[in-house]
């Protein structure tokens, strides 16, 4: 008989993955939509294999941070070199589940036999105690490192990123990064996966503002040391239209998602460059979005 109702996985299991998945960007589930429950079989009964039950997966900017995390929280060391008071992870087996859950313990007690090898650890929430192998590695846990404190905002920025045209040709791109060319002048060999971005392109205003006081730098006779300060009021105002504002927010959901995006220009001084402004741009549209 299929028993849908079989809780495969205890509620708090469930609600702690939650929790995890809420902090690092977690995404619906691609295979059961969020359900956690997708067909049904007689060992693990409706469970999805595609997240464990839980309704979400982590996406690529979550799982970095989500990696941060565990790595500065958790350290491996020998049982016999635990400690009274110490809190260890472990995986405790549910016998009900035929899977083990990760469960925290504070040690209460420890004792180390030499001639069998084995230490043996009370807990604070287990009546039994447990014994492991001397030299067996547990995960130490740094109670100081909280989850919270790390989670993966500000990560996206570093999803986008401003190249010159000329350095595009030493960086091997993946099939999921997107490369946006945002300069006015299109040379004809642009490669096909390319995006053409003119709606972030600056105007001819802010271009003569450039040719006339920033090309060429102090060779030109006409430069002007505040001349990017100009052009970042007219290009500003180039890219505060409906049709802009929909390019900067697909560039801010895909560097949400995880993927990089490419901001390609001419210019070998990024830091006054339209890309830039660009980036700006997004940074305000991803903190206004967090409120």
């Amino acid at each position: 008989m299929q028993n849908k109702d079989y809780p495969v996985w205890p509620q708090e299991v469930l609600d702690k993955k939650a929790r995890v998945f809420e902090i690092f960007n977690g995404d619906s589930c691609w295979r059961c939509g969020g359900t956690g429950r997708y067909s049904w079989n007689r060992a693990d009964r409706d469970l999805c294999y595609g997240c464990g039950g839980s309704g979400h997966n982590m996406n690529t900017v979550g799982h970095h941070a989500y990696s941060a995390y565990r790595a500065d929280r958790i350290t491996e060391v020998k049982a016999s070199e635990l400690r009274r008071g110490q809190v260890i992870e472990w995986d405790e087996l549910m016998i009900e589940a035929c899977t083990s859950r990760t469960v925290l313990s504070r040690i209460v007690s420890k004792r180390t036999d030499k001639k069998s090898g084995f230490t043996t650890l009370k807990f604070h929430n287990r009546e039994e105690s447990h014994a492991w192998g001397s030299d067996m590695k547990m995960r130490l846990v740094n109670e100081e490192v909280r989850m919270i404190n790390y989670r993966s905002t500000g990560n996206e920025m570093d999803n986008i990123i401003q190249v010159s045209l000329q350095e595009t040709r030493e960086i091997e791109f993946d099939e999921s990064d997107i490369v946006l060319f945002t300069a006015s002048k299109v040379p004809h060999n642009l490669p096909h996966q390319w995006f053409i971005a003119d709606a972030l392109m600056p105007s001819k205003k802010a271009l003569d503002i450039y040719f006339k006081h920033g090309w060429k730098g102090k060779e030109n006779q006409n430069y002007q040391d505040d001349w990017f300060d100009k052009y970042t009021v007219v290009y500003k105002e180039d890219i505060n239209n409906d049709r802009s504002k929909k390019w900067l927010e697909q560039i801010v959901k895909r560097a949400m998602e995880g993927r990089k995006v490419y901001l390609v220009c001419y210019c070998q001084n990024k830091s006054r460059c339209h890309t830039s402004l660009i980036k700006t741009a997004c940074y305000d549209i991803m903190q206004a979005n967090k409120k």
